[in-house]
């Protein structure tokens, strides 16, 4: 039986949040994706069934590291800063898992890397926000697939549950509400849980089909690289705001709601596609990452040409 204390929180707490900041003069209400961080606690709130946790420490921490997010979102910090916090969550996170025997070893090289790759994977998710949904809808249609994977713990697929409600319901205020954004806190917040899940799953527990539900972000990853390699090749300004991804360029040429077609459907489909595959034909994640990454270059580049992009 679903549990209604979410559903009513998540409407309390966008309501709340839109016209505690429109009180104070916000010309833009963003950062309430912060409280995803949140999530992860409530299991633990009202499921009283659930056995202790061995990481439950982990959610505090990347509430604490959100929190700062959260101030740049309402007041502004300097770019490099936020790229500095975002560089060490990949060692708050990992800190966690320094038991590991077999992980030890490779513990400065394995928190450089995640390091790197959070900050890429906040950008990646960030650049898709906006107040039209654009954001919502990617975020929407990755925690639908994660609902069907197996999790090793229940309490990973409560966050997954709850995560999905609080996107539904901060869908409908980012589309009706004026200039309401998830914001850099809530990118932020989202690609930690994702980095903690990918820990779980692939370095913990070994299960690397875990891999295949962030295929989708491949995509994207190929936009704004493409994006960032064309910009330095013009001689701009990467912390300047830009208009030049895939989306931005759909919904400038042709109006309406069709860049959000992409985030919709597209995450699903892989999904699908990559998982019947790792199950019937290929048995190698480095192979299939590999076509979906060629296949997926060739996609994008063909968008651009025949929507003359």
């Amino acid at each position: 039986m679903i549990n209604i204390f979410p559903i009513l929180f998540f409407i309390f707490l966008n309501l709340s949040y839109f016209y505690i900041l429109k009180y104070f003069n916000f010309k833009e209400i963003k950062g309430i994706g912060f409280f995803i961080s949140l999530i992860p606690l409530i299991p633990f709130y009202i499921n009283f069934d659930i056995q202790n946790f061995e990481y439950y420490f982990i959610f505090y921490a990347i509430i604490a590291s959100s929190l700062i997010y959260f101030l740049d979102d309402l007041f502004g910090l300097n770019p490099f800063i936020r790229i500095l916090i975002q560089f060490i969550s990949g060692f708050i996170i990992l800190m966690f898992f320094f038991n590991l025997d077999y992980f030890l070893k490779y513990y400065l090289l394995i928190s450089i890397l995640l390091g790197f790759w959070n900050i890429f994977l906040t950008n990646v998710i960030n650049f898709n926000d906006g107040n039209d949904g654009n954001v919502g809808s990617l975020i929407l249609s990755l925690s639908i697939c994660l609902l069907f994977y197996n999790f090793s713990n229940e309490i990973n697929n409560y966050i997954i549950f709850y995560l999905f409600l609080f996107i539904i319901i901060f869908l409908f205020f980012n589309f009706y509400l004026t200039k309401f954004y998830f914001g850099d806190s809530g990118c932020f917040a989202f690609s930690m849980l994702i980095n903690y899940l990918l820990i779980i799953e692939c370095i913990i527990n070994r299960n690397y089909s875990f891999l295949i539900f962030l295929f989708p972000l491949i995509f994207l990853s190929i936009d704004v690289i493409y994006v960032i390699l064309y910009r330095i090749a013009k001689g701009q300004d990467l912390l300047k705001r830009n208009y030049l991804h895939l989306y931005q360029l759909i919904q400038i040429r042709y109006g309406g709601y069709y860049y959000l077609l992409i985030n919709i459907f597209m995450p699903i489909i892989l999904v699908i596609i990559n998982y019947l595959l790792f199950l019937f034909y290929f048995d190698n994640l480095y192979y299939l990452f590999l076509i979906n990454f060629i296949i997926l270059t060739i996609l994008y580049f063909m968008f651009k040409y025949f929507l003359k992009l």
